[in-house]
């Protein structure tokens, strides 16, 4: 939640954090008349204009606490000596807690009812009116839609990014965009808050700018007012009128310190390493710190899992897993997950196993009703675009695998299933508050309805185990919190027959199946659902 000081009204935006920040969402904005006391507060979800607190049932706060909240504000706010991001956490019981408060470093927007009125001499047709201030400024030049997978590599320096969600990812892009639009997102999420650092005037939470906004078209950016014009200030459609007049700086930027300061940074914060798949994913491929940074970390994970499949290498490293299923394995133990008794083979049975958490998944794993046929399940997706480009390797290949760091007590799992993949981190201990499973899926080879299915069906089950969940097409991402060891255990058991459930089902459910029904027998004891596809 972001809370702001805007003239002498205060505005607070509530969100479910991993939506908001990950650009997919706009938040619910609450807007308070008074500083200094509640007074009326308007409540509105998105873009419609704001009304009476009390005129909306569904409301994510009371009264109460949102006065809490503004006391809380303005406090920080005093502080600090300055306006203040405010992020903040409602528990089970509805307790409010402070997670941290950092500078808004944003300036305040014009009123959202009517426009100043020097707008009024500009002669342009506007194409998009409205939407939330991210970053202010302004900025011209050709439309530029960024369709997933976005690669900055394709995006031509000084045009208009244009998005329908404010993805994280598209940070890569801020040093070369004159500016940003987008359908959804807020000035609370990670893209407005990276753009405002870069100075690149961002407009959010538009609704329609993907679709109204052609390709190449160029047009002018008015963040401040939250207006997009066509027509750009260097080319002959000219935007009239003082919209593009000097912008109004303090004079710090031009000074010797900051021109020193761009030169350095140059070398420092650009990223262009973003896809370890990528050829250009190579020591000589770094043109920054930052690149250097990034390869350091992905290769360094790598490592921790080759060491000991290395010829020779008698350093400890992972070990292979030989379980009996089809699945490619490695182990990295890192405290009490394995027998003090197993030294130096660089593979390992479960029976050598003292892990409680991979224990009790592959107890699930191996449950007798499910079938695994022959099929190896590993990376095909990774395999095939290797082999698509022209390139050999094998498919017991360490970077194929399934990868799992783990202790007597902790297990962080990384798991390829064909072409999906699973995250799965937990902690067993005898303190029941200390206790989580935090479980994401995703991806699949089936058609998108099926991926789809499978994910409401995944949901589902995950619903029923007590789960909090949160699905999005073929994503699940899904958290238990502080349970007794026992029910952690019993929990992860089930996370492992409904991996072994599911592993191929996107490919074979049919489109007229009641998932809800297929919950129903999974929660009964039926784990092979092949024959859901007659």
């Amino acid at each position: 939640m972001l809370i702001k000081n805007l003239f002498k009204f205060w505005t607070f935006q509530v969100f479910s954090p991993g939506t908001l920040v990950g650009g997919d969402a706009s938040p619910d904005c609450l807007i308070l008349a008074d500083r200094d006391s509640p007074g009326t507060i308007r409540y509105f979800h998105g873009t419609p204009a704001p009304s009476p607190l009390e005129n909306h049932k569904n409301r994510p706060l009371d009264r109460q606490e949102i006065t809490t909240l503004a006391r809380w504000g303005k406090a920080l706010e005093t502080f600090f000596e300055s306006p203040q991001d405010m992020e903040w956490a409602m528990g089970a019981t509805r307790r409010l807690f402070i997670l941290q408060s950092r500078p808004l470093n944003f300036g305040p927007p014009s009123p959202a009812a009517t426009l100043p009125a020097t707008t009024k001499t500009i002669l342009n047709p506007i194409l998009i009116r409205g939407g939330e201030t991210a970053c202010p400024g302004r900025g011209s030049g050709p439309v530029f839609h960024a369709i997933p997978p976005f690669d900055c590599h394709d995006f031509p320096k000084g045009a208009v990014l244009v998005s329908r969600i404010a993805a994280p990812g598209l940070v890569v892009a801020l040093e070369r965009a004159s500016a940003i639009v987008t359908d959804l997102g807020s000035s609370s999420g990670h893209l407005a808050t990276v753009a405002r650092e870069f100075n690149t005037p961002t407009l959010g939470n538009t609704g329609n700018a993907s679709s109204e906004l052609i390709q190449g078209d160029m047009v002018t950016v008015d963040a401040d007012n939250r207006i997009v014009y066509q027509g750009d200030e260097d080319t002959g459609n000219r935007v009239s009128g003082p919209l593009l007049g000097p912008a109004v700086t303090d004079g710090f930027e031009s000074t010797p310190f900051m021109e020193t300061l761009g030169y350095i940074m140059a070398f420092i914060s650009p990223l262009s390493l973003t896809d370890p798949a990528s050829p250009r994913f190579t020591p000589e491929g770094c043109r920054s710190m930052h690149d250097i940074i990034r390869f350091a970390h992905e290769t360094a994970i790598q490592e921790m899992f080759t060491l000991g499949a290395r010829k020779g290498s008698r350093r400890k490293g992972a070990r292979r897993l030989v379980s009996g299923l089809p699945i490619l394995f490695y182990l990295l133990d890192v405290g009490g997950g394995i027998k003090e008794t197993v030294a130096g083979p660089k593979e390992v049975t479960l029976a050598d196993i003292t892990s409680l958490p991979l224990e009790a998944l592959f107890n699930g794993l191996n449950h007798p009703d499910i079938r695994w046929s022959h099929v190896t399940h590993f990376d095909w997706e990774s395999h095939d675009r290797i082999v698509m480009a022209g390139g050999i390797i094998s498919p017991d290949a360490p970077r194929f695998g399934s990868y799992a760091v783990f202790s007597s007590d902790y297990l962080n799992l990384n798991l390829r299933f064909g072409y999906h993949f699973v995250i799965l981190d937990t902690l067993c201990t005898s303190i029941a508050t200390d206790n989580y499973i935090l479980f994401r899926f995703s991806g699949g080879g089936g058609e998108t309805h099926g991926r789809a299915m499978r994910a409401g069906f995944i949901g589902g089950v995950l619903k029923h185990l007590g789960f909090a969940i949160h699905t999005n097409a073929d994503l699940v991402d899904a958290s238990f919190q502080m349970g007794e060891l026992s029910e952690i255990i019993k929990r992860l058991e089930m996370l492992g027959r409904l991996l072994g459930a599911t592993r191929l089902m996107d490919l074979y459910l049919n489109a007229h199946a009641d998932v809800d029904d297929l919950v129903d027998d999974f929660m009964n004891g039926r784990y092979d659902f092949s024959s859901s596809k007659d």
